[in-house]
């Protein structure tokens, strides 16, 4: 990881899901939030480390996001709690999961709510989340 990191956690290796991953958040992206007084996403790491350790339901690979380029791996988890600020909690919000987007290189580059969308087979995924399920290794590889 080329990153200096602030916030060092680990995930499922969608590689190898026997074994984990070295991830985290970059101290840049932390200052980042810091700085611009974003409250809801520096409560919200709360939220990264309950879905990548021990709540991740699905991990999609081969996504790219408007205005971001590389390609990205996407964590989905549905955590029972939100976070305002780091201390106003909240109950998560219906029918949304929440997402956590790691590089190739392990670095944590984004995490937020999206809703849920029914999929044909009565599954659901992420609206806008498009790429193929490499986790958990049953679920169909879909494409949305």
């Amino acid at each position: 990881m080329s990153a200096k990191l602030k916030i060092p956690l680990t995930a499922i290796n969608p590689k190898n899901p026997e074994e984990v991953w070295d991830v985290g958040i970059s101290e840049k992206l932390y200052k980042f939030h810091q700085n611009k007084g974003n409250e809801k996403a520096i409560g919200r790491i709360i939220l990264v480390w309950e879905v990548l350790e021990g709540g991740t339901e699905e991990i999609r690979k081969g996504w790219s996001r408007p205005g971001k380029d590389e390609d990205c791996f996407v964590y989905l988890g549905r955590p029972k709690r939100d976070f305002k600020t780091t201390k106003i909690e909240t109950p998560a919000p219906p029918g949304m999961a929440f997402l956590v987007f790691i590089l190739t290189d392990g670095t944590i580059d984004e995490w937020t709510w999206r809703p849920l969308s029914e999929m044909e087979d009565g599954g659901h995924c992420p609206y806008g989340v498009k790429g193929e399920i490499v986790w958990p290794l049953n679920k169909k590889s879909a494409k949305s």
